[in-house]
């Protein structure tokens, strides 16, 4: 077949008469016979290389037979095989994928036939789903510019037209894109933003990433001044200040908002809580005249009985918003009105906003309409 015998020392050389003959042909050339049912024809070889020809590329129904010690063994005399048809096929039989795979990955072969035909598996279509066809290319382990099997497609002339297009914006970002550390707290203070789009996978969603951007979201101005109002709308909770309001929000399920926050959006909103002091005091006694004379010679002695010396004037803001005044003699209060009941008479709710109970009070002489009770 080549020339040649095993370990002869020539260079082997393929017999251009051998391609394509049967195996019986074959042999009564070599110089011996096989039975007319013979369909190939294996012989033991020692190794793989130019020592034993009928491991080189025969095209014909001959087989070299090589035994290996273990897998390693095995796949380097594969290797050495395609060292002399390189990019061509490869061919395995055996039932263990992990071991097919390991094989298709160390062989460089374009075809991995597996549990196959080797010969007509490569051809293709007969027992697998590779493109038919005689002629198959070996890529670039074989030096060829195709790696599969050889097509009509690959022997025809494609032409392309190349048209300019513009690159489609069907999305645009916001002029400022922030990537450092905890930068999804400026949500809060972005300008114009009614609507958020929260593009992440499921295991985003369980880490809790999704709840940070949700709660900057509500934290925003416009969410927070909406939950503010319905606060003090209640009529229980109008008179709450930003402290009271803080709490009420954290009740409700807000979370990372602080008090200064809520007290500038109140602030903004204009609302503002109640404040509870201590009872007004009609009368506050001078610590001192000053640079003012004392009219009323407040060491005086009595000159006589039932005469008015000193009034207490206190203005009082009341329903009809009305002034009310009270004369004092002898440390005993004379109703000059009946329409006050007390001394001391509470603001009322229609009362001036900012005015709560007496918002003035003096010392001064007796007025000359205010005439003592005639003596009893």
């Amino acid at each position: 077949m080549f020339g040649c015998t095993s370990y002869s020392g020539e260079k082997p050389k393929l017999n251009s008469v051998v391609p394509g003959k049967s195996p019986q042909y074959i042999a009564k050339q070599a110089g011996f016979t096989i039975p007319e049912d013979a369909t190939i024809l294996a012989a033991e070889c020692q190794e793989v290389g130019e020592m034993e020809p009928l491991t080189m590329e025969k095209l014909a129904p001959v087989q070299a037979v090589l035994k290996a010690k273990d897998k390693d063994h095995a796949f380097i005399m594969c290797e050495e095989m395609l060292v002399h048809g390189a990019g061509h096929t490869a061919a395995i039989h055996t039932d263990d994928e992990e071991l097919v795979r390991e094989y298709g990955l160390r062989m460089h072969a374009c075809r991995i036939i597996w549990n196959q035909p080797s010969s007509l598996g490569g051809i293709g279509d007969i027992y697998n789903a590779i493109a038919p066809s005689l002629t198959l290319g070996c890529g670039s382990y074989g030096g060829n510019s195709v790696s599969g099997n050889v097509q009509a497609v690959n022997l025809i002339n494609v032409k392309r037209i190349a048209r300019r297009n513009n690159n489609m914006q069907w999305f645009k970002i916001p002029s400022k894109t922030y990537f450092e550390a905890n930068a999804v707290r400026y949500l809060r203070d972005m300008y114009g933003i009614r609507k958020a789009v929260i593009v992440c996978d499921k295991v985003m969603e369980q880490l809790g990433i999704v709840d940070k951007v949700i709660d900057q979201l509500r934290a925003r101005h416009e969410t927070l001044a909406r939950d503010i109002m319905v606060i003090h709308a209640h009529r229980f909770m109008a008179v709450y200040g930003y402290r009271k309001v803080h709490r009420q929000l954290i009740r409700r399920g807000w979370r990372g908002i602080g008090r200064d926050q809520v007290l500038h959006v109140m602030r903004s909103l204009r609302i503002q809580g109640v404040r509870r002091g201590r009872n007004p005091i009609t009368t506050r006694p001078a610590r001192s005249t000053g640079d003012r004379p004392d009219l009323v010679n407040r060491q005086f002695t009595t000159e006589a009985p039932g005469r008015l010396h000193v009034a207490d004037i206190t203005i009082v803001t009341t329903r009809v918003r009305l002034v009310r005044v009270c004369g004092v003699r002898h440390r005993r209060v004379r109703q000059k009105d009946r329409g006050l009941g007390r001394r001391r008479e509470p603001a009322h709710q229609d009362a001036a906003p900012g005015r709560v109970g007496p918002v003035h009070q003096l010392d001064s002489p007796a007025r000359a309409d205010h005439r003592p009770d005639p003596p009893q």
